[in-house]
């Protein structure tokens, strides 16, 4: 048996250890404590690498357990330090790179998206909590960051959605003046200038436009508007619809988006459908924490079938690597 340093148990407790890098690398909350085991472990020096390390991760050992002896780690202040495993030579034959992280609370708005006839998602206030908490469950343990809801209430859209949000856009050709600009992180494209409710909608096809353009605009203006209406007051916004609607016949029924920016880095908040639970709000937090960062892989996606960020994740993909979790949450980055 290798001499390994590795969580114990079963989720969620061994969220937080990435052992796929060399050494492998966990995260401990400052304030808080997380346990170790190292296997094959007899009789070898277990210490951190640097004496003044210990103002920052506190080390002591625990009684053994049957699969090898086990060490409980504090973390004290914000850094990035290394446990080693060594033989009386002073060989390391197993090391642990720790991050002690800060907690980074997002305070975070979540409402619930009427059209204009009324439509609005079956939600309520106890399972938008349930799955905020389900997030937290997947992200605090490896990033050491939660959402808290600040507030919640009715978002009221001045359209219907007959068939669900639009949730692929389309491309679209229209003339640079139609590219009005005003509030908000999504800027108005409209055939009409701002009015005062902003963005104005187009009603019919105006030339040279053609109706695939027409249609995909007003997908967009949909979501402009929905986008406007974010609070800058919140860290991060979560928005329940009935459901999605798709043109294009992307299969929109089985997860939750990120809107972008004009310039293509996500924004601070997601839309999410009945369908849609903790774990799919964990992914697209990530999305916009991760925003100036893209990661390896396909898009903003990771390579990784058992990552949260897997491009396509399967109910067992809840693991965030140790890069991106230095991305996700920088306190005691190296």
């Amino acid at each position: 048996m290798a001499t390994r340093f590795f969580l114990d148990g079963t989720l969620p407790e061994r969220l937080g250890l990435d052992e796929r890098p060399s050494p492998p690398w966990i995260m401990v909350p400052l304030g808080g404590k997380r346990n170790v085991t190292l296997t094959d472990g007899a009789g070898l020096n277990v210490a951190l690498r640097k004496a003044g390390d210990s103002a920052f991760c506190g080390l002591r050992e625990l009684q053994s357990s049957p699969r090898g002896r086990v060490f409980e780690l504090s973390g004290l202040g914000a850094k990035t330090v290394f446990l080693d495993a060594a033989d009386a030579s002073g060989a390391a034959k197993a090391s642990l790179e720790i991050s002690v992280k800060a907690k980074v609370r997002l305070a975070t708005f979540f409402g619930f998206v009427f059209d204009s006839a009324g439509r609005v998602t079956p939600r309520g206030y106890d399972d938008a909590m349930e799955i905020i908490r389900v997030a937290n469950s997947i992200m605090a343990p490896q990033t050491n960051v939660e959402m808290f809801r600040q507030d919640s209430g009715a978002v009221r859209l001045p359209f219907e959605l007959p068939g669900g949000f639009p949730a692929d856009l389309g491309a679209f050709s229209v003339p640079k003046s139609w590219y009005r600009g005003g509030p908000g992180m999504l800027p108005c494209i409209s055939s009409r200038p701002l009015g005062p409710q902003g963005c104005v909608m187009e009603t019919a096809v105006t030339p040279p436009m053609t109706k695939d353009d027409f249609d995909n605009l007003i997908d967009y203006q949909k979501l402009q508007r929905l986008v406007s209406s974010v609070d800058p007051q919140f860290d991060y916004n979560i928005f329940f619809v009935k459901g999605f609607s798709t043109r294009s016949g992307f299969t929109a029924g089985t997860g939750a988006y990120t809107p972008r920016s004009d310039s293509g880095v996500a924004l601070n908040l997601c839309v999410m459908p009945d369908v849609a639970r903790g774990r799919e709000l964990a992914h697209e937090l990530c999305h916009y924490l991760l925003r100036a960062s893209p990661l390896k892989g396909p898009g903003q996606h990771s390579n990784d079938k058992r990552d949260l960020m897997y491009d396509a994740p399967g109910l067992s993909a809840v693991w965030i690597s140790k890069d991106q979790a230095n991305v996700i949450n920088t306190s005691g980055k190296p």
